[in-house]
């Protein structure tokens, strides 16, 4: 089962109190398949060991470098040199600490928080003299551009480009696109200070290494963007940026992935559990082919395995991908840990760039989870209604009671949501096609459900099918004014195109890269009982056109309430009663104002609750 990829979605960098909406660059909506295809090179003829500096630049010659602040010429606009951190963001996160001190480049788009961005704007700082790689090096073409940069991303493009041909065309090398936004509230985006980034550039040189340049470019993510929002930086900083040699064994790994078809999930219910497949990038930096090279999975806790890839020759200054498809299966209760490692027949020169982080997920009888279980940011639509929706596959039949969720204790009291749950067809194409199958009540934010798992009863019960695909949701009315914020936890990163935001407001869904706490509870332990024995219940004429009778049998007297509810969850119609004897009960309910479509009954009473549905024609 593979991930839809639906149409017209944006990528969605993140939403706090302080920040309108942000909308960081429209994605192709093309699925991806398959291995990343190594690029076919003949190795170079000139071997050596680890690599060396062969140029490098501090700033402190300020002339050694092409401006181009795109017709802007405020002080706070543009590309800078100087030892002084001028951007707003500064203020509150002090300066660059690069290894060299001194001078440094930065980049600023005016201050975000007078609103005075400048927008369609791009800024390039270029290298002023071309450089002669064979001269530099003695004949070693192998090289890689290092730089130390800090800063955080924003709604930016912060890219790195090589030029052979004296600036006529440009190849992006390098990009910060994949880092975590930061929105205010996750200090953990901002990049170490200093960080030290490697970009092996041998191919984009190849054809003319002996007339080099390269640029720093910022703009942003949307360039026909006309919102101020999309056009903030938090500031860029650069220095010492050097050309390196590249050493003879030099195999990077990025974007480690486990999971099940595209899904990686930290708590697995039994019921749901399907093979685990592992994956890893793979660079060689180095001038020597990595032969051998595999992908190795050590999986510890309530039953074990070791599994492999199969050994594979990388190429120098390719990339690929190593894979371990359907390579464990759990199966007991309990914790399961997971350390991934490549290995290949030489010995690595630079060990520290093939590091994969361990991580761990669990087995249990009731909770599916994508989140990892530790808060580390938030998601916030400033008061703005919002579907915030969560990916699920299910693989065996199951029946959801209840959704858990994390709010933050930013949110404000009084303000309202709700959980819903809504199937993907198969055949679906659009977020047009997913149809609503479960909901709950209508939930108030309090001083007691904030900074703790929630646990919020379905009205219904929901039978979920196996082999298909849910959005679990938490869902916030359009009217509630900025006032009036419902915040969720976020724990982890997701995997483009696997949690999505409709905002209500501009009527668009968006993609984010941030895992909120949005969980499948399938405990039949709510605290609202559905005591179908209790109360026969049954909603007649159906279809219905003006009135619907409302027939049930009490086994005590109780106070009732009946409400009636349309398939966005909203409640359309109430009917209160008190005092109702024991027995056989009828109640009328005008429905002459509804809309055709479909509607559920509920009935509440003595903290029990039954529900059928309807059609109005």
């Amino acid at each position: 089962m593979k991930k839809i990829y639906l149409s017209a979605i944006v990528l969605l960098a993140g939403i706090s109190a302080t920040t309108a909406q942000v909308i960081e660059k429209p994605y192709s909506f093309t699925p991806q398949s398959g291995s990343i295809k190594p690029v076919e090179q003949t190795p170079l003829d000139h071997p050596k060991a680890a690599g060396v500096v062969i140029w490098t630049n501090d700033f402190n010659t300020p002339g050694d470098w092409t401006i181009n602040n795109d017709g802007q010429t405020g002080a706070t606009f543009g590309w800078n040199i100087n030892s002084t951190s001028e951007a707003w963001f500064s203020s509150f996160q002090g300066g660059m600490n690069s290894t060299s001190g001194g001078n440094y480049a930065e980049v600023q788009n005016g201050n975000y928080n007078n609103n005075d961005q400048a927008m369609n704007v791009t800024y390039t700082m270029t290298i002023a003299s071309p450089l002669d790689i064979p001269t530099l090096s003695s004949g070693i073409n192998s090289v890689s551009l290092q730089f130390e940069q800090w800063g955080a991303l924003f709604n930016d493009a912060q890219t790195v480009e090589v030029s052979t041909d004296n600036g006529g065309s440009w190849v992006e090398v390098y990009s910060n696109e994949n880092k975590t936004v930061f929105v205010g509230n996750n200090p953990t985006a901002i990049y170490p200070n200093p960080e030290v980034v490697t970009v092996n550039i041998t191919n984009e040189i190849a054809s003319n290494p002996s007339n080099v340049k390269f640029r720093f470019v910022w703009t942003s993510r949307n360039p026909a963007g006309t919102t101020l929002g999309w056009w903030t930086t938090f500031g860029w900083y650069i220095d010492d940026v050097k050309i390196i040699t590249n050493p003879d064994n030099d195999l990077a790994t990025n974007n480690a992935y486990w999971g099940t078809n595209g899904l990686n999930y930290y708590q697995i219910p039994q019921t749901q559990i399907a093979p685990i497949d592992f994956a890893v990038e793979v660079t060689n930096n180095g001038i020597n082919d990595q032969t051998n090279t595999q992908l190795n999975v050590t999986i510890s806790g309530a039953g074990t395995a070791a599994p492999s890839s199969a050994g594979i020759t990388v190429l120098s200054n390719t990339v690929d991908t190593l894979e371990i498809i359907s390579g464990f299966a759990p199966s007991a209760l309990g914790t399961y840990n997971i350390a991934m490692d490549v290995s290949q027949d030489q010995v690595d020169d630079v060990p520290s760039n093939d590091v994969i982080a361990s991580d761990a997920f669990q087995v249990g009888n009731y909770i599916y989870a994508r989140d990892n279980g530790t808060a580390d940011g938030t998601f916030n639509n400033s008061g703005v209604g919002y579907k915030l929706c969560n990916w699920y596959d299910i693989f065996t039949d199951q029946t959801a009671y209840s959704i858990q969720t994390r709010l933050s204790n930013s949110s404000n009291v009084g303000a309202e949501f709700q959980a819903i749950i809504y199937r993907i067809p198969s055949t679906a194409s659009t977020f047009n096609d997913i149809v609503q199958v479960g909901f709950s009540d209508f939930i108030q934010v309090s001083s007691t459900n904030v900074n703790t798992i929630l646990d919020i009863p379905l009205l219904v019960p929901v039978d979920l099918q196996a082999d298909s695909s849910y959005f679990v949701a938490i869902v916030t009315p359009g009217d509630q004014g900025a006032t009036n914020d419902v915040v969720v936890s976020t724990a982890g990163q997701a995997d483009v195109q696997t949690v999505f935001m409709y905002d209500d407001v501009d009527a668009t869904w968006y993609y984010t890269t941030r895992t909120p706490m949005i969980r499948l509870n399938f405990e039949n332990t709510l605290g609202v009982n559905e005591l179908k024995n209790e109360v026969a219940l049954s909603v007649y004429p159906n279809p219905a056109k003006d009135q619907v009778n409302v027939s049930f049998a009490l086994n005590n007297g109780s106070d009732v309430k009946i409400e009636v509810i349309d398939i966005t969850g909203k409640v359309v119609s109430t009917v209160n009663n008190t005092n109702l004897t024991a027995g056989t009960q009828n109640i009328s309910i005008n429905t002459s104002d509804l809309a055709a479509g479909s509607y559920t009954v509920i009935v509440k009473h003595n903290g029990g609750m039954s529900s059928s549905k309807f059609i109005k024609r």
